[in-house]
């Protein structure tokens, strides 16, 4: 009963820490990621993942709210993003990580970027991944 509970809080924090993310990227703002990763603690790999699939969403122009993806578990387990179909990880690097994937509209396998929550806010990395 006692483990519960004390899951239960982990998971409260790193929900709040998530929304404190979203408000500030909704406010057009670029939150401190690395701080609030810090501060998720040992869940920090949890936070991460819901960065990034909030970002690769932002991207696309959709909400998450609406968009009906799972903000867990991480992505490299198998998964979905929209239209796509994760498979497995590719790779990773310092800027995104790299899944193959399947496009369930066009019916083919593809590469799908997933850009990392720290270089989203910026304008320059923001054009050059688009």
């Amino acid at each position: 009963m006692e483990r519960a509970a004390h899951e239960g809080t982990a998971g409260d924090r790193t929900d709040h820490l998530f929304e404190e993310y979203v408000e500030a990227r909704e406010a057009d703002e670029l939150p401190d990621a690395l701080a609030l990763l810090e501060r998720a603690g040992p869940h920090s790999e949890d936070l991460n993942h819901r960065m990034e699939v909030y970002e690769a969403l932002r991207t696309l122009g959709r909400d998450w709210r609406e968009s009906g993806v799972e903000l867990r578990p991480p992505l490299r387990a198998p998964g979905r993003i929209e239209r796509f179909e994760l498979v497995r990880p590719l790779g990773h690097g310092a800027h995104s990580r790299v899944y193959l994937a399947r496009d369930t509209e066009l019916d083919r396998e593809v590469a799908l970027k997933v850009l990392s929550p720290f270089e989203l806010g910026t304008p320059d990395v923001r054009g050059w991944m688009l």
